[in-house]
């Protein structure tokens, strides 16, 4: 508007109210009025332009909306209410509005302890598992997380410098499986986070602990590391069973610095990839800044579950894991950098077949013999309360690569389960070692049938691998975060 407009009379009746007007960093006015009047305004002497007054909205929402986890609050009723999420991390800033503002009962970090000071005070003096708090379950302000009615337990086991140890990590694990430290593990969290990680080492004690949480009940969300390159999965995300996160932007672009596999078990590692480049969340001193890593994609997995739990409350930690890793928007780029796909949490909670394992991987061809074959099999059961015919697709075959599902279709009554055969054969004169690091093939199997379409990633691996131990005394069992300022 041209500020000598005010004495003019508008031609529009009734007169639209002038609502805020602006001459500082812009020259104009906000009116409401029908969509259909927009002309006539644009037409008045005095008007230099109209724009719609377009809906914006705080930068949290952009991770956990592009996860769909507002359509899951929508949809189901919950925010995560009941759910007890632990953050093994930095510690927490318990006095950041989003995080609650205090720490015991009645708020939401409920509880902790700090295994670096070996004191009852978690408070976070680095700022990382403040952040990845408020990506889970920031609920004040701008900071809104995945879960954001969920409770937080904080366990330091990093340092002011990000840094700490397996053995303090171990620690907190076992914390988590029972908080009150009175032998009875009923009061064990729903689901810990592991933004962090270190060099795997053969009988991995992080991964013994990690794996052994699972039986109390607790879904594991881990990162895959920010290596940027092939096979560089930090410790504990090496472990089969439990969720490991790589990276991804707002365009679901891998991100540079995620680490890809396969793992040193020659797995599909990392299962899914979630956003984790420049997320914005909570950190010291009451205040927010977006951060980047791994180690941010990993606690929107982390929320994930913890939604899950709050509405499938009778599934097991499998089960989740297998939810979340078989209803993923997939890619048709390289396995092992992006596992399944990106995270959908609505696809995850609505999923009514579970397939078991997620993943199928075939492991190491034997390229001395002309035709290589292997086998491997997985679960379907059917979740939902009527009869469902499950039929299989594959994905991703080549030139001297065959994958062979039977049956192709099953039919399954409510609740029942079936066993499906699924056989590759890799004629190796038509198959050369992969050109990138991975020295991977692979693709996924679909089924459709379901309330939503599931699949599996499928891989194996062709090449030379030469593995050099180097032991450093220094920094042997040294834990690092797997996030930092972009």
């Amino acid at each position: 508007l041209n500020r000598s407009a005010h004495t003019q009379q508008a031609s529009i009746q009734p007169e639209p109210p002038i609502r805020p007007t602006y001459h500082r960093v812009l020259f104009g006015a906000s009116i409401r009025v029908r969509p259909e009047l927009r002309a006539s305004l644009q037409a008045l002497p005095y008007v230099a332009s109209v724009h719609e007054d377009v809906a914006y909205q705080a930068m949290w929402t952009a991770s956990a909306t592009h996860i769909k986890a507002p359509q899951v609050w929508a949809q189901y009723g919950t925010r995560g209410a009941g759910i007890k999420v632990a953050v093994i991390d930095s510690g927490v800033d318990y006095h950041h509005p989003a995080l609650g503002g205090g720490i015991g009962a009645g708020f939401k970090v409920l509880g902790g302890w700090d295994f670096v000071d070996d004191d009852a005070d978690p408070i976070d003096t680095f700022g990382h598992g403040t952040h990845v708090a408020g990506i889970i379950a920031g609920n004040a302000g701008d900071v809104i997380g995945v879960a954001p009615e969920a409770s937080l337990y904080a366990y330091r086991s990093l340092d002011g410098n990000g840094r700490g140890s397996a053995s303090s990590v171990i620690a907190a694990i076992e914390r988590s499986v029972d908080p009150d430290e009175n032998d009875n593990p009923s009061d064990h969290v729903d689901v810990v986070n592991l933004s962090l990680g270190g060099p795997p080492q053969e009988n991995d004690p992080g991964v013994a602990a990690v794996e052994s949480a699972a039986a109390f009940g607790i879904v594991m969300s881990t990162a895959a590391g920010n290596g940027r390159d092939y096979p560089n999965i930090s410790t504990p995300g090496i472990s089969p069973s439990r969720i490991t996160v790589g990276a991804s932007d707002l365009t679901d672009a891998l991100a540079a610095f995620s680490s890809r596999g396969p793992s040193m078990f020659f797995a599909i590692k990392p299962e899914v990839i979630a956003p984790g480049v420049n997320i914005y969340s909570s950190t010291l001193h009451n205040e927010n800044a977006f951060l980047s890593g791994t180690s941010m994609a990993t606690p929107h997995v982390a929320g994930l579950a913890a939604l899950m739990k709050a509405v499938h409350s009778d599934w097991s930690p499998s089960d989740i894991k297998n939810a979340i890793v078989t209803t993923t928007k997939p890619f048709d780029i390289d396995v092992m950098t992006i596992g399944s796909g990106r995270v959908d949490a609505l696809s995850a909670v609505q999923t009514d077949a579970l397939i078991a394992p997620s993943t199928v991987s075939f492991g190491a061809v034997d390229a001395t013999i002309p035709v290589w074959n292997a086998s491997s099999s997985v679960t379907l059961r059917n979740r939902s309360t009527q009869q469902r015919t499950f039929t299989s697709t594959v994905r991703g075959l080549r030139a001297g690569v065959t994958v062979t599902v039977t049956p192709p279709s099953v039919t399954l009554e409510a609740g029942a389960t079936a066993t499906v055969q699924i056989d590759l054969s890799v004629t190796n004169a038509q198959v050369p070692a992969p050109e990138d690091g991975s020295l991977s093939y692979g693709g996924r199997i679909e089924w459709t049938g379901g309330a939503v379409p599931v699949h599996v990633p499928w891989a194996f691996t062709k090449g030379s691998i030469l593995a050099v131990d180097v032991v450093d005394a220094v920094a042997q069992g040294r834990i690092e975060v797997l996030g930092g300022k972009k």
